[in-house]
Parts: C-alpha cells; sequence; structure tokens
C-alpha cells in the first residue's frame, strides 16, 4: 500500500526551529498603500527587523484578499497567479489584481470538521510544461485520515486525479500536511501527530513525519534526506538566506537567521497585529506573503478576515 511504502520516512530536522522564544520586535512609524485591484488596507505602521549588522529594514503590510475563510496554503505559478487553499475544499485563485469571484476547484471529499479540511498546496517544480499541482487534505475512512492527490491544472479546473498517498493518520485535531518539493526534485509530505504524540516517534506509523516521495508516489531508493527552504527574493537582500515560518498560537512571523545550521538569531515580526499567521510564501515579486487564520475556531476573527497579506519593502509604499 502507498501508505506501508512510505514508512520509509525522516523526521524532520528543522523541527527546533518552531520555537517562540524570540525577542519582541521594534515598531516605527509611517504608512503605506494597498495591492492593485483591492481596497488600500495597511497596519498603518512601518515595521523594523534587524540586519546582521545591527540595522533595520523597514517594511509595511499590505492586504492582498479578504473576507476568506481558513487560506491554508500559498503558492505562484510562473506565469505569476497566486493560487491559495481554503480549509472548506476550495482552490482559489488570485490574478492581475483581483481574486476570481469563483474557486478554480472544489474538492468534494474533503473532511471539514474541526482542524482537518483542505491543506496543503505545491506545484510541480515542471509546472509551466505538465500543469500538475499537489493537494493534501483530510477525509473520512474508519476516523479522519489524509491523502496527497495530484491534478492537471486546465486554467478552468482541475483534471486527471492521481493518489500520491493516503491512509496517514489524522484526528480532528494536528492533522496539518504541508507540501514542498526539494531542490533534488522530490516531494516532501509533513504531517501531524494525530493528536498521537507517540506516533512520530514509530516507525510503523505515518504521523508526525516528514516524508520524501518521488513525483508520481513511489519511495526513492535513497531515502532520507533532509532539506529546508529560505528566503531568496529580491526585494530583502537583508533576508537573503533566512528561514521564515507562521505562528499560530503566538499570533507572529518567526524570523530564524542562520550561519550554516546554527542559529543566529530569532525575531517575532508583527506580534498580537494580525492573529493567528498560518503561511508564509515568497512571491515573484520578492515580497513575503501570508495568510491569518482566525476564523479556525481558534481566533478572534476581525473585519474582512481571513486575509491574505504580504510584507513590502518600506520604499514601494511611498
Amino acid at each position: 500500500m502507498p501508505a506501508q511504502r512510505a514508512c520509509f520516512a525522516l523526521a524532520c530536522a528543522f523541527a527546533f526551529l518552531f520555537s517562540c522564544g524570540a525577542p519582541r520586535m521594534e515598531k516605527g512609524t509611517g504608512g503605506g498603500g494597498g495591492a492593485p485591484g483591492v481596497a488600500p488596507e495597511t497596519s498603518g505602521a512601518v515595521e523594523l527587523a534587524g540586519t546582521a549588522e545591527g540595522g533595520t529594514v523597514g517594511f509595511s503590510v499590505e492586504t492582498v484578499a479578504g473576507n476568506l475563510e481558513v487560506p491554508w496554503s500559498i503558492v505562484f505559478a510562473p506565469d505569476g497567479r497566486m493560487l491559495f487553499t481554503e480549509r472548506p475544499g476550495r482552490v482559489r485563485v488570485y490574478e492581475s489584481g483581483l481574486l476570481r469571484p469563483e474557486p478554480l476547484a472544489t474538492i468534494e471529499d474533503v473532511e471539514t470538521s474541526s482542524e482537518s479540511g483542505l491543506m496543503g498546496l505545491v506545484l510541480h517544480p515542471r509546472f509551466d510544461e505538465n500543469r500538475q499541482l499537489y493537494l493534501a487534505y483530510a477525509y473520512k475512512q474508519d476516523g479522519i485520515r489524509v491523502r496527497v492527490v495530484r491534478f492537471r491544472e486546465t486554467g478552468t479546473g482541475l483534471a486527471e486525479r492521481k493518489l500520491i498517498i493516503e491512509g496517514i493518520p489524522a484526528a480532528q485535531y494536528h492533522a496539518g500536511t504541508r507540501l514542498r518539493f526539494g531542490p533534488d526534485g522530490k516531494l516532501y509530505v509533513t504531517t501531524g501527530d494525530g493528536a498521537q504524540r507517540e506516533f512520530a516517534q514509530r516507525l510503523d506509523s505515518l504521523a508526525g513525519k516528514t516524508l520524501r516521495l518521488n513525483d508520481d508516489g513511489t519511495v526513492p531508493p535513497d531515502n532520507p534526506f533532509v532539506n529546508a527552504v529560505f528566503y531568496r527574493g529580491a526585494a530583502f537582500p537583508a533576508f537573503i538566506g533566512n528561514f521564515f515560518f507562521g505562528n499560530l498560537r503566538g499570533e507572529c512571523i518567526i524570523r530564524v537567521v542562520l550561519d550554516g545550521r546554527r542559529v543566529v538569531s530569532q525575531e517575532r515580526l508583527l506580534e498580537k497585529q494580525y492573529g493567528r499567521i498560518r503561511d508564509v510564501a515568497e512571491g515573484p515579486d520578492g515580497a513575503l506573503y501570508f495568510s491569518t487564520s482566525n476564523r479556525d475556531g481558534r481566533g478572534r476573527p476581525k473585519l474582512n478576515d481571513d486575509r491574505i497579506m504580504r510584507l513590502v519593502p518600506q520604499s514601494k509604499t511611498k
């Protein structure tokens, strides 16, 4: 079975990064403008992040899309479109400064109770050639499980469904599953522990693991292999090589500065300003996009939540 084959999983080497013991960030003053095609809405303040040289990097926050329902994962297509998932099962498209009113697709067999639902999304490294994308979502079978499925994106929908892996243990809580392709061309799948912490230490369970697969779901003969993804854009030269991730409970974005594998420093960005932050992605414009998750049952929704927002250099908002 695909689930049994993938037990050649590796433990996630960067789990230690998900510590929230970071220093609080300093705030400045200033203003900014909205994203194209969206009613302007900014934080009303310029935030500051530190640099290795002891200076600061100024940035403002813009709202890209609002009134969403727990946006879970954000990716960017080679043609500039932003695709993202919403927990109830919708795949959405933001293009030319506007959010398409209708979903690209709605996944009908998604199980949406509590914290499960449609989660991870990733494009194939050769998406511009094969139009393939991958989705991770919860479904019902002997309780709650998670599967990863590949589709071909047609521009107006999803076709050619192919199962990659299924039977991943899940629960109403701790079902989170993310998808990424590494520089080795392999598909990496991170799985939750299904509210059973002991599963993460068991090699006979797919829960609480980082799985490494070929793009067709088969198991590479050279497993295991460890990988991480860092900021590589041009908008924030001081951030190059830094590792960013969202923090739900801590309500912030955590920036980790590394020297090889050694953690040099951590910073909390936007702490307690926008509520629960789930995904962080680098856009083709070099901006850092992030999604709020305040309508997931654990947050305190504000006007226009949930939202996809972005960090832009201070000079771009003048």
